[in-house]
């Protein structure tokens, strides 16, 4: 700008430079300036776009840049800076798509890199799920897209530790997060390792190798991991990490000094509430019951429409042989429970009932989250529950569903031959155990099953061919 003071490009630079500093009065004069130099100059465009307040509308923050310039990607970029800056994740990714479609550069690796986060915002609310097993094909998609981004950012699956940018960090880091949430930790730890080289205190990227390594089962690691970062102010949490990986390396007196010192501390409520519900487990593990009573009035006092509140309640009468309130409590959580309730904590309210044989109240929550069109791990919860709470017409309903999409299914089958025999229709018993068994011939459960059914309906000859065999 010192040596060109009348070129709309430094103007525009200069713009930029004090839109950074977010001195904006300076910004717009130098925007201003390069304007009306150049009407076409579309990086002016995109900076008074930058520059606006998060409570505008983004139709209104739109509309500062005529309709002529609003395809040039420097404009298209800023408007999906600006989508993000409000939470409009798809408006966000459907400008930086242009973008790329009209640009071209490594100039645009950080386009990219934001274009694989959006990918994955609407599948991190859901990782509790997806790692229950429901995993929707959708959110698969998503995830495998943004890995491709951000492989394409750093030019391949594997890069040299040497030669690290701040922005192919930043690629790493993000690749690892999908592929965590994809279940591929190795090749996530693998990312995480060589980001850590770079940025070896990250207390993010420390905190996330943490959680890698405890799903690798190497709990020893994810606390150590855990503890470099115990006093970290970004990771309040790993206080509360470090203490459950020592309850899981069977720890639990350095784990309840980790607590009792973390609730000294001022932290949030929600991290406040899980240090008491990992107090209350040590003091059900200790056979402590005074100890527990003690915590579960302090979760009362604190937090007394919270379902996680009524879930440990539930867990302490059973502890301490309080089976005679239970049902009370089991209505009481789910009364509380609401299309806000955390996932997570839905999930472990319906586990809990289902192991102490609620059968049918464990069904109606599970009803609440799990994708009946899945073959999960929460799909097969579901189904136990209708089974064993007597509820066969939903039980078969779901197991047809299941057999349809997928085909023959271990346990899945089993169930819909029994429920068949048990209301007569033998002739769909018998068809069911024949097309497991086609697929899997060694299945002994299933043979025994179209055993029973062969008896039942006098096919003496069939049964004894069964019968004789290995």
């Amino acid at each position: 700008l010192h040596y060109n003071p009348e070129d709309e490009v430094a103007l525009a630079y200069a713009g930029m430079g004090y839109t950074f500093q977010e001195e904006f009065d300076k910004a717009e004069e130098y925007i201003d300036k390069a304007l009306d130099k150049n009407p076409a100059n579309a990086l002016a465009y995109s900076l008074r776009v930058r520059m606006s307040s998060k409570e505008e509308p983004l139709e209104t923050v739109i509309d500062k840049v005529p309709t002529a310039y609003q395809k040039n990607p420097h404009v298209l970029i800023a408007f999906g800076t600006a989508a993000l800056d409000r939470e409009l994740y798809k408006d966000a990714e459907d400008y930086w798509r242009d973008a790329l479609t009209l640009a071209t550069g490594s100039g645009l690796n950080a386009v990219k890199i934001s274009l694989g986060a959006v990918l994955m915002q609407p599948v991190v609310p859901k990782y509790p799920l997806m790692a229950s097993g429901q995993m929707l094909q959708a959110h698969k998609n998503s995830l495998e897209e943004a890995i491709s981004f951000f492989t394409d950012v750093l030019g391949g699956d594997y890069i040299n530790p040497s030669h690290l940018s701040h922005l192919t960090v930043t690629a790493l880091v993000n690749r690892a997060v999908a592929l965590r949430y994809l279940g591929r930790y190795s090749d996530a730890a693998r990312d995480a390792d060589i980001a850590l080289r770079k940025t070896p205190k990250d207390p993010s990227l420390i905190k996330l190798r943490a959680l890698l390594a405890y799903e690798l089962k190497n709990v020893d690691a994810a606390y150590t991991y855990a503890q470099q970062i115990v006093s970290s102010p970004q990771t309040p949490e790993a206080s509360l990490l470090s203490a459950s990986f020592l309850l899981e390396l069977k720890r639990s007196e350095e784990a309840e000094a980790i607590l009792d010192e973390f609730l000294q501390l001022d932290s949030s409520e929600g991290f406040r509430q899980e240090a008491r519900r990992l107090k209350l487990h040590i003091a059900i593990k200790n056979d402590d019951r005074e100890k527990a009573e003690q915590i579960i009035q302090e979760m009362y006092e604190q937090y007394p429409n919270s379902l996680s509140t009524h879930v440990e309640t539930i867990r302490n009468q059973k502890a301490f042989g309080g089976e005679d309130k239970i049902p009370a409590l089991v209505e009481k959580a789910k009364a509380s429970l609401t299309h806000k309730s955390p996932i997570l904590e839905k999930i472990e309210l319906a586990d809990l009932l289902s192991s102490l044989k609620y059968y049918r109240d464990a069904a109606e929550i599970y009803e609440q989250f799990v994708d009946k069109d899945y073959n999960t791990s929460l799909s097969q919860r579901l189904l136990q529950a209708y089974y064993l709470s007597g509820n066969y017409k939903k039980a078969l309903e779901l197991c047809n569903r299941l057999l349809t999409k997928y085909g023959p299914l271990e346990t899945v089958s089993e169930m819909a031959a029994f429920i068949y025999g048990d209301i007569g229709d033998m002739a769909s018993a018998r068809q069911i155990c024949k097309s497991h068994l086609d697929i899997y011939p060694e299945d002994t459960v299933v043979k025994i099953r179209l055993a029973t059914t062969y008896y039942e309906i006098g096919e003496s000859e069939k049964l004894d061919e069964i019968l004789s065999s290995n």
